[in-house]
């Protein structure tokens, strides 16, 4: 009994959270735990900016609610440990921190690419049913991000989005082109974002060779290479080399078409009559004996009166018609009733043949894309990062976020 009761007391203090020593780290990396009596004694800064919220077309300020604090989950993890939390239901927020020094992954002694790895916890301790939970690596700015909001310009945005059947772990690059416009790369197939209200580890891996990783709790949930794998992203890094030629036209003689109505083939001669029509007349109808086919159906009305004002200088008066008396079976010319076509088939077509005069799909020609340049290191940033923000949404609270790291070491990161 004694030494059960040691085990146990040695496990639960094996559960409370112990600072990392940052000093095992490179100078280059940054880490952050949050390990911050409150938000005020941070270095994070609530944002006073404001945005457009395209659902209520109007501007709206960021009002969710952050504080530094430990989990309140039923899976609270270890004792002692802080996060940064949404506190806000229904709420736009933005939040960034200035790092202590700017990082890159271009290595400043010789100016050639290097890793880069971003990191980061998020626990859902409300669940996500709508909400964004990602991260982006801001451009280095000297005067702070006061207004951090939608349009601060960034270089990389990474992380789970959630949104009904929408299910996603973002992942974009943003590109300075050559005519100097920005565009950003969005990775298309995105992998899924766990919802579940355990602490869960995203990782991105930027690698030098431009290979990249997704990781969710350190398990490979996307992979490929940013110059290789083209296609993965949308826009690709770089254009086409070569475009269609817009002043090519397709020749006047040119039969695109694959198959073709058989010349030889006659419609049969019974085949309107039998088959053209979805009704036809009753073949089996006789026309009743008191039909009368000599008779109108409407004659003039033998009692009408002309009126006595009438004026005849004017519009000769006539009687209004009435229906026939000798009617009641039926007058003027007869037809049998129509009934359903039970060999009714439709129109009449030929049967299709091969065209032998096919040409096939007429495309215009390719011509070298005046607008081509080629992109060795697409992930390679455009600038330092200077800041990491958050800038999200979210129907939910209680989202916490801790131990982000950025740097340029894979190991660290693991």
């Amino acid at each position: 009994m004694k030494y059960a009761l040691v085990l146990l007391l040695s496990l639960v203090n094996a559960l409370k959270y112990v600072p990392f020593d940052k000093t095992q780290l490179d100078p280059s990396s940054v880490f952050e735990q949050f390990d911050y009596p409150s938000l005020n004694s941070s270095p994070w800064q609530v944002s006073t900016a404001k945005k457009f919220d395209e659902g209520r077309d109007e501007i709206v300020r960021y009002s969710g609610e952050w504080k530094i604090e430990s989990s309140t989950s039923k899976y609270p993890g270890l004792e002692g440990d802080l996060g940064l939390v949404m506190k806000s239901r229904a709420s736009h927020y933005a939040i960034s921190y200035k790092l202590p020094h700017e990082v890159t992954n271009t290595n400043p002694n010789n100016n050639k690419t290097q890793d880069l790895v971003l990191q980061y916890e998020v626990k859902l301790q409300q669940g996500l049913t709508c909400g964004g939970a990602y991260i982006k690596l801001l451009d280095s700015s000297p005067s702070g991000y006061k207004f951090f909001n939608s349009e601060t310009p960034y270089q990389i945005m990474f992380g789970p989005d959630v949104c009904g059947s929408e299910n996603k772990i973002h992942f974009i690059i943003r590109k300075k082109l050559p005519n100097g416009a920005i565009e950003e790369k969005h990775l298309k197939h995105k992998p899924m974002a766990r919802t579940n209200e355990l602490t869960n580890l995203y990782t991105l891996i930027i690698k030098s060779n431009q290979d990249f990783e997704i990781r969710v709790n350190g398990q490979v949930a996307k992979a490929g290479n940013l110059y290789k794998n083209q296609k993965l992203f949308n826009p690709p890094f770089e254009p086409p080399k070569e475009i269609p030629d817009v002043d090519d036209k397709k020749p006047d003689d040119w039969d695109d078409r694959a198959y073709i109505p058989d010349p030889n083939v006659e419609k049969p001669e019974d085949y309107e009559l039998k088959h053209e029509y979805p009704q036809i007349r009753d073949p089996n109808a006789v026309k009743p004996d008191e039909w009368d086919e000599s008779a109108p159906r409407y004659i003039p009305d033998p009692d009408a009166v002309k009126p006595k004002d009438w004026n005849d200088a004017e519009k000769q008066w006539e009687p209004p018609l009435i229906v026939n008396p000798k009617c009641a079976t039926g007058c003027g010319p007869w037809e049998a009733p129509l009934i359903p076509n039970h060999d009714y088939i439709g129109p009449w077509f030929p049967p299709d043949i091969k065209n032998p005069n096919y040409n096939g799909i007429w495309t215009p020609r390719l011509i070298p894309n005046p607008d081509y340049y080629q992109v060795k290191t697409p992930g390679k940033l455009d600038k330092p990062i200077g800041g990491i923000g958050f800038e999200l949404w979210s129907i939910e609270s209680d989202i916490l976020f801790d131990n982000i790291y950025l740097g340029n070491s894979i190991a660290e990161a693991e």
